[in-house]
């Protein structure tokens, strides 16, 4: 498990790091946004062919050897990033990476639920936070590096992060197989054949269509806002840090769960997004953007942590990976009308992420109980015993 957090951290930042790099070079060398609308458009396409493969791959790749392979081909494709001077080219190329980007959403998230077969409840929360925590921490570092180290040089930052999908590759190559589902003597560590191999739909699985797409539109609006603010790289990778800050303090308040009770029984997600929604559109200096995205990223994050704790709760690894595909297909829709009706409106499109962040937080306690399962199912299930 420590490997993965390692590996998967690294990957997260080398993401990061392309990602701010590719936007604001959309955003430099264009006259209008409509590069950088097109260009996160175009990213989410993949999102609808990855059902596709995952559901091929199942008997044949572990979670695991399917992100090595990914890192492998991501690696590649950056390096061709890097070297291409022409805008169409990179829009095309950064459209084919993102396909393994979507891939290894899954098998990222297969190889975790791989990991957690031997483990507890609270040992599950535990490595989800963990986890999750130093994935935030390294896609913060990412957009700091490119911003503050290579300053206005993305074609470096490019190159960077092709160097760094090859070292996972390598070291993905040594974390070795997974380790098969095991029983516990004691009694309290799951076991696989109670976890589900189909949908079980609730608010949880509900409110997983809205992460990307709160993702994308954050993605978007950061520069956009900047760029119109007559702002500068910096500002973004600024901005873009803060917001990992907030996903990583989101990754303590999980792990006390006494804190995260509180949060829970008294709706303080909704609060903080709200409070973020006022400062980001009423504060006006960057003092206040940057303790908006924090926030957003707090609160964020926090209803991802429940989301991926709760999957690898409930299902079985290979169910996993195909929900969470099949839930970045479906993310590509509500992206591209977000995107056609807000794109050209930077007046208001800076409140997108955090509206779809406020709609998560109201879902994802619809149909849950502790045991995983639906509580209108439960309820029947009373009614016929």
């Amino acid at each position: 498990m420590y490997l993965y957090i390692v590996i998967s951290a690294l990957y997260r930042l080398s993401c990061g790091a392309l990602i701010i790099a590719v936007n604001w070079l959309m955003v430099i060398n264009s006259p209008s946004l409509g590069w950088l609308a097109t260009t996160v458009a175009l990213t989410f396409i993949p999102a609808m062919i990855v059902p596709l493969l995952w559901k091929n791959r199942a008997q044949k790749l572990s979670g695991r050897r399917l992100t090595q392979y990914s890192l492998l081909a991501a690696g590649v494709i950056a390096i061709l990033m890097f070297l291409t001077d022409k805008q169409y080219y990179l829009l095309g190329l950064n459209t084919v990476i993102w396909f393994f980007f979507f891939v290894m959403e899954s098998s990222w998230e297969s190889w975790f639920a791989s990991e957690c077969r031997a483990l507890s409840d609270k040992e599950i929360e535990r490595f989800s936070s963990v986890t999750m925590s130093a994935n935030q921490a390294a896609l913060m570092t990412g957009p700091v590096i490119a911003a503050y180290i290579f300053e206005n040089r993305p074609g470096m930052v490019i190159c960077t992060s092709a160097i760094l999908y090859f070292f996972c590759f390598i070291a993905a190559g040594l974390s070795g197989p997974g380790k098969p589902a095991a029983s516990d003597a004691e009694g309290n560590k799951p076991q696989s054949d109670e976890k589900l191999q189909q949908l079980n739909l609730s608010g949880t699985e509900i409110a997983l269509l809205l992460v990307w797409p709160t993702l994308a539109m954050f993605n978007f609006m950061l520069p956009a806002q900047v760029a119109s603010a007559n702002g500068n790289m910096t500002e973004v990778g600024l901005l873009d840090a803060l917001m990992g800050i907030g996903m990583i303090l989101s990754g303590f308040v999980v792990a006390h769960t006494a804190v995260n009770n509180i949060i829970s029984k008294y709706k303080l997600n909704l609060v903080f997004l709200l409070a973020a929604i006022l400062l980001w559109g009423f504060g006006g200096s960057l003092a206040f953007r940057l303790l908006s995205v924090l926030l957003l990223g707090l609160s964020f994050n926090n209803q991802r942590i429940v989301i991926r704790g709760r999957l690898a709760k409930k299902y079985q690894p290979e169910a996993v990976g195909r929900i969470i595909s099949a839930a970045n297909s479906f993310s590509f829709i509500l992206i591209s009308l977000s995107l056609l009706a807000f794109h050209n409106k930077v007046a208001v499109n800076w409140i997108i992420p955090f509206v779809f962040s406020i709609i998560m937080s109201l879902i994802i306690p619809l149909g849950w109980q502790r045991n995983g399962t639906n509580s209108s199912e439960t309820s029947i299930n009373e009614r016929g015993s």
